[in-house]
């Protein structure tokens, strides 16, 4: 009977640089070929998409999470600022512009908004 130590460990088939991994690189690579063959380059790419999902759905605990925070990624609040910190001046204009947008959409006007500055 052989040693546990002997064999190899399963997290080192995805451990770049050891000889599992290129066994498993090579036998996944293989078999992304056979389906390019056999089944086309569109049914190859449905396939994965659906062995992604099945992944995700089997091995990720909290999926709603998950989602919220690749969807925060992918689009962005309304009012998210790309550039922070690095041009104070666009920064400042950009926020005074949506603060202008805001108040309009509320159904201030600009001179309104002047004469309760002045007053204060």
């Amino acid at each position: 009977m052989s040693d546990r130590n002997d064999r190899p460990s399963v997290a080192s088939v995805f451990k770049v640089g050891t000889p599992e991994c290129a066994v498993f690189s090579c036998a996944a690579a293989v078999g992304v070929g056979l389906l390019l063959l056999l089944v086309g380059f569109w049914n190859t790419v449905w396939i994965a998409l659906l062995g992604a999902a099945g992944a995700f759905l089997g091995g990720v605990r909290n999926k709603k999470e998950v989602l919220k925070s690749v969807l925060n990624r992918v689009i962005p609040d309304k009012k998210t600022i790309l550039y922070r910190g690095e041009h104070p001046d666009i920064i400042k204009a950009v926020r005074e512009a949506t603060a202008k947008t805001d108040s309009a959409e509320k159904g201030e006007s600009e001179p309104e908004q002047e004469q309760e500055s002045e007053q204060e």
